[in-house]
């Protein structure tokens, strides 16, 4: 079949693993960890069962030379496992330990063999625990972001008073005391310090500004970031002959020597961020996003050629640090692909399955569309993983 190739109508979606949280129930379970072995600049806590952190996991505090704790904000004895690592850093090899599988015991210490997942150890209670330490709550919570501004109220148990800094600096009681709610306009690392009969401690809350919306003119969809058919190209008219390789024990199956060297900014017809829609993100633990992403067509009169280029990969919620190693490729994950294409004019469906969804929802009818679609091609970025489909007209379930 020859393909008179308009591409009116083309769409990429992925979609990533949740992890949701359990609502809060219960408070005043605190542990601690012993950081003399694993000697993480910071140290957070990850737990997983019920309830749930998201990765990397909850800040703790330092209270004592190597002893960090930590207090939960709901029940923990539905916890089935847990681990420590280093907050300023992903994961992975060097920067946590192991996993400790069974719930957590209030008032025990916890003890890493190594940073390079080293065993966990439950050392009893700890007996430094005497007496209460002021403890400083944030509303928001540290790690909320902004647009504008925010607004943060700083509570303390026991009452005492608190003391801060927003310069970076260590606080301590020559610092700034605390009278009225703070508000701040750009990104803010708040550090309080409160000490009583039992001791004095140091927190740190950090706020962060988002990043302004991308301008538009008027309806334009071209812009730095997105581009759709830019300088009016629809793919180039020629034939693609790529040389793939086989390759027996890697998740790639194949590769294709200088595959970007085939295609030009002449075949260039789309080009976007794939975490620009809050409802799809959904990027959690140690899955990695595909960020920027830039689709590539050509054809002749039997085959259509598309490829694609990932060009950031990133391990956390923000973007805001590369993988260092191969997992954060697109090939080492579950990433599913939808291309809609416009084919016939004459035709075109509203992409609702027989299953009451949608080709780019889960468990509920949202995103029908009247656009000219009239087939799709789902995939996915991990070989091996499904089977790839093409449909036209009618719903597949």
């Amino acid at each position: 079949m020859k393909l008179l190739c308009s591409f009116r109508r083309l769409a990429l979606s992925l979609a990533f693993p949740v992890v949701f949280s359990a609502s809060m129930v219960a408070e005043d379970v605190t542990i601690y960890y012993d950081n003399s072995s694993t000697m993480f600049p910071t140290v957070n806590i990850h737990y997983w069962g019920g309830p749930e952190s998201q990765w990397p996991g909850k800040e703790m505090t330092n209270t004592d030379g190597d002893i960090w704790e930590f207090t939960f904000p709901s029940d923990p004895k539905g916890i089935s496992g847990f681990l420590f690592c280093d907050g300023n850093k992903s994961g992975g090899e060097g920067h946590q330990t192991g996993n400790y599988d069974s719930a957590p015991k209030a008032g025990h210490i916890y003890k890493g063999a190594d940073a390079n997942k080293g065993e966990v150890t439950d050392e009893g209670i700890y007996e430094g625990a005497t007496g209460t330490k002021p403890t400083v709550k944030a509303d928001p919570q540290s790690g909320a972001r902004f647009d504008e501004n925010i607004t943060v109220t700083l509570t303390v148990e026991p009452a005492t008073t608190i003391y801060y800094t927003i310069d970076g600096s260590e606080p301590d009681l020559s610092a700034t005391p605390y009278t009225a709610p703070l508000t701040f306009t750009e990104t803010t690392t708040l550090k309080t310090y409160v000490e009583n009969e039992n001791g004095h401690r140091v927190q740190s809350f950090k706020y962060s500004k988002r990043a302004p919306q991308i301008p538009l003119t008027g309806n334009n969809l071209i812009t730095d970031y997105y581009k759709v058919n830019p300088n009016g190209n629809v793919g180039t008219n020629r034939t693609v002959n790529m040389k793939f390789t086989k390759l027996n024990g890697d998740n790639r199956m194949c590769v294709a020597e200088d595959a970007l060297s085939h295609w030009s900014d002449a075949d260039l017809i789309a080009q976007g961020v794939a975490r620009d829609i809050a409802s799809a993100f959904r990027g959690k633990h140690e899955y990695p996003v595909l960020d920027t992403y830039s689709v590539y067509a050509s054809y002749d009169k039997d085959y259509l050629y598309i490829g694609i280029q990932y060009v950031y990969e990133v391990w956390d919620e923000y973007g805001d640090g590369k993988a260092d190693n191969l997992r954060a490729k697109p090939y080492q994950m579950n990433g599913r692909i939808c291309f809609a294409f416009d084919l016939d004019p004459d035709k075109e469906f509203e992409g609702v399955l027989n299953t009451g969804s949608t080709i780019w929802d889960e468990g509920g009818k949202f995103n029908t569309f009247n656009n000219g679609t009239d087939c799709i091609w789902l995939g996915n970025t991990k070989p091996t993983v499904g089977t790839p489909l093409f449909s036209s007209l009618t719903a597949t379930a």
